[in-house]
């Protein structure tokens, strides 16, 4: 071997390894350097133009990434790493296949003109290879420090599919870069204020409609409901308020198979092309205006008409196709883009723009007007109770208001109100000493919170407490009782009667309602006609309901939703299905065809028999998102008038925990007396499917509102936790005490299932094993055309799925040795 010439040169083994670790370092600096530099240059060099990439090749691909690797000017290569989610959705489902190693997409797109059924193009993209592929390296404006070279400085803003040579299928052009960074439709992401969101309650409302904005927005990029591009005539920019717009017109494209045009509130991508480069602009529309005498669509029939008034075209004047002009708003991150861009704008306003545009369903701008009047609402419009617990008291005089707050009932009345009879609850188990307490602290105070773990007895305390309020909505010697009917409450009183409170129950899904509903029917000797469900339109719809008003407002999930067995007579449609005066109406309405007229009139006569039904009900059920949302409970914006034409004295959120905090404090804000919230903080939060949003915007929708509550000690006064279940064996519930309720929760007598359940247990003393299932998820296939705008809601909806086969399996075992054994029954 070798042999050194000095001593000197002779290392040991520990100084080896040192030189290598320094010289390791050293590479590892030398390449991070060249890549700092090489992203500060291209930065640089796509700031004022987007460029075109042809020649780009497929790296490794991923069930969940995509590289894309491009030539570069220097030594090394530049690679781009896609997220798979950002192509994934309704019209484009995509399919990872782990022995091959390529994707396999599927993609539906409408053709540009009417009455042209889709087409369906699809690829596979395998690792390391050439393509029919293409995309646009542009440069990502909605980083808030302009010279970070991080490595999503620069991405791909769009990719471009295309068809083998002799295929007669197009190719396809998707937009990415609005997937990836939604709030390029809106601001940079930042949370400065974030500490003033428990101390200002102008703050709380900007920084929760600035999140719940991106996110309607990413909801509405990773939709199906774009129109076609079409070429932006006549565009003209210009600033108004500190604010960039711009100002063209539009020929009306609208979605195949769909008549419906764009509103004020949508989403607007302008893109302008030419050899020098790309420039993509985001904004918002803010007006959309026909001007029919301009451009004249038909030619006239009356023969020999001259009148400069009329809107047919005459003699050699060209008939256009509907033009409409828009007015766009820029956002605060496009608009720093057009300052980069301003060159290559003043080129392609020579040659012309293409703006396509992203209908946002009318559910999630109402959700969003409503959030921005939250603070408008806190300063004296409205008188809910939840305004109040928002924010934590900072003066002196407001922490002594609070403290001297009158309570809504005495003890007297609260123990009348538990024991009397007119309501009670006849099935079921009584209640602990914790669900006591927490019963009358609800009776009691204007805002209080409930955390029940698992098996603690929520839904039985939610019975007690809805059977409690309505005793206690009877009892006219309360000291507020008299004031909130003469002030707040309609009460009748040509007829002498006074109207009870009603209570607004909401839960974040419609199985958690439905179950509410039917331990409420069960349990209680409430009579039925007090009781009513309120489902989403969409869900109204699909069982029958012809009411075609309002938006069928609802969720994706809504419409596959089956009502419980038993339940359908205490829905709200169903009630108003059986009025009298709508049957003849009903009669009138033509089966295959559209009469507006009859319509209108069933309509009307329909709008009528649910306010009936709704004043006749003391108890409402609904969901979170139909509380604000459906027709019925409120009517118009919140600027309108009639925004709530029914008032609630108490409401009660349910399974709170579940969701995000504007979809709690939406629905509490229609309370006048007193705000219950329920949940459990520490089990499954709420689900935020939109993966695009920046982490903090997620991290903050994320925390449950109960979380948030019990962080500050000035709040924890108001909550009651439960410490007794009912459910889990002794050693299932050792594990969740221990790590997650600081060993508080105790057992109940439970009866000792060991004998029958420990043919799969280990040792049938511990229920309890935990299994390592190393078996990979992967993506489920979701294919559905939505290319509809309709009323629903894009938010909380997960184009695509997870699955796992080896959990399944593991689950399939357990539950055949269970009904082996006769452990359990079948259903």
């Amino acid at each position: 071997g070798w042999k050194p010439s000095a001593p000197h040169l002779l290392m040991s083994t520990n100084s080896l390894a040192e030189v290598v670790a320094r010289t390791n370092a050293r590479q590892d600096s030398r390449r991070f350097a060249k890549f700092i530099f090489r992203q500060i240059k291209l930065m640089n060099d796509v700031a004022h133009a987007g460029w075109r990439i042809d020649d780009a090749l497929i790296g490794p691909v991923g069930p969940s990434y995509l590289n894309v690797l491009m030539p570069a000017f220097v030594s090394s290569i530049i690679e781009l790493r896609i997220p798979v989610s950002a192509l994934r959705g309704p019209m484009c489902a995509i399919d990872y296949s782990a022995e091959l190693q390529a994707l396999n997409i599927a993609c539906t797109t409408a053709l540009e003109s009417h009455g042209m059924p889709s087409e369906r193009l699809t690829w596979r993209i395998k690792s390391w290879s050439f393509n029919n592929f293409g995309f646009t390296l542009s440069r990502n404006f909605a980083h808030a420090i302009p010279q970070h070279a991080s490595g999503s400085a620069v991405i791909a803003s769009d990719l471009v599919f295309r068809a083998a040579r002799h295929s007669m299928l197009r190719g396809v052009t998707l937009g990415i870069g609005h997937r990836m960074f939604p709030e390029v439709f809106s601001t940079w992401p930042d949370l400065k204020n974030w500490y003033m969101l428990d101390r200002d309650i102008t703050c709380y409302a900007e920084i929760w409609s600035t999140i719940r904005t991106c996110q309607i927005h990413s909801a509405a990029a990773a939709g199906s409901v774009y129109t076609p591009r079409a070429c932006a005539a006549r565009l003209a920019w210009f600033d108004r308020h500190g604010h960039s717009h711009y100002q063209c017109l539009v020929e009306r494209r609208c979605i195949a198979g769909s008549d419906q045009w764009i509103e004020k509130g949508d989403l607007a991508i302008l893109r302008g092309t030419t050899s020098k480069g790309e420039a993509v602009f985001y904004g918002t529309v803010v007006n959309v205006a026909a001007n029919p005498t301009q451009f004249k669509t038909q030619l006239c029939n009356t023969p020999n008409c001259t009148s400069p008034q009329c809107t047919f075209a005459h003699g050699d004047e060209d008939v256009h196709a509907p033009r409409f002009r828009v007015e766009v708003l820029l956002s605060d991150i496009s608009r720093a883009a057009k300052t980069e861009q301003k060159t290559l704008v003043e080129a392609v306003c020579r040659d012309g723009f293409d703006v396509q545009f992203i209908m946002i369903p009318l559910a999630d701008k109402k959700s969003l007007e409503l959030i921005h009047t939250v603070a408008r609402l806190s300063h004296g419009r409205s008188t809910s109770p939840i305004l109040a617990h928002l924010t934590v008291p900072q003066a002196l005089h407001q922490k002594k208001e609070q403290q001297e707050l009158r309570p809504l009932a005495s003890v007297e009345q609260v123990e009348w109100a538990m024991q009397m009879h007119t309501f009670q609850v006849t099935g079921g188990a009584g209640l602990n000493e914790q669900q006591t307490d927490a019963l009358k602290r609800g009776l009691q105070r204007p805002f209080s919170l409930v955390q029940g773990p698992p098996g603690t007895g929520k839904t039985t305390f939610l019975v007690h407490l809805v059977t409690a309020i309505m005793n206690l909505e009877t009892d006219t010697t309360l000291p507020r009782w008299n004031q909130v009917n003469s002030k707040n409450r309609r009460s009748n009183r040509a007829q002498g009667q006074q109207q009870p409170g009603r209570i607004l129950l909401c839960t974040p899904s419609n199985h958690a309602a439905d179950e509410v509903v039917s331990r409420l029917v069960r349990d209680a000797n409430i009579p039925h006609q007090y009781i009513t469900r309120v489902y989403a339109r969409s869900i109204e719809k699909a069982h029958g309901s012809k009411y075609q008003g309002g938006a069928h407002i609802g969720t994706k999930s809504d419409l596959k939703f089956n009502i419980r067995a038993g339940l359908e007579e205490h829905a709200l449609h169903f009630k108003v299905g059986g009025a009298r005066d709508l049957q003849p109406l009903s009669r009138n309405l033509p089966e295959n065809d559209f009469d507006a007229v009859a319509q209108k009139d069933y309509d009307q006569a329909y709008t009528g028999a649910e306010e009936q039904v709704l004043r006749k009900s003391r108890i409402v059920v609904t969901t979170c998102t139909s509380a604000v949302l459906h027709t019925a409970l409120n009517k118009g914006g919140a600027s309108s008038r009639t925004w709530r034409p029914y008032t609630f004295a108490t409401v009660i959120v349910d399974e709170a925990a579940q969701a995000s905090e504007p979809d709690v404090i939406l629905p509490a804000m229609m309370a006048e007396d007193r705000v219950v919230v329920v949940g459990d903080h520490k089990q499954l939060g709420p689900v935020v499917a939109e993966s695009n949003l920046c982490k903090a915007y997620v991290n903050a929708l994320e925390t449950p509102f109960l979380e948030r509550m019990l962080k500050e000690p000035e709040r924890v006064a108001a909550n009651t936790m439960f410490h007794m279940q009912y459910r889990m064996h002794p050693s299932i519930r050792s594990f969740p005490s221990k790590h997650f309720y600081d060993s508080r929760l105790q057992d109940e007598n439970l009866d000792d299932q060991s004998a029958l359940l420990g043919c799969i247990w280990p040792k049938p003393e511990e229920h309890v094993v935990f299994i390592d299932c190393e078996h990979p998820h992967c993506f489920g296939v979701v294919v559905e055309d939505m290319r509809r705008r309709s009323g629903q809601t894009n938010l909380m909806e997960n184009m695509t799925s997870l699955k796992n086969g080896g959990e399944a399996e593991l689950v399939a075992e357990a539950y055949s040795r269970l009904l082996k054994n006769r452990a359990c029954q079948p259903g």
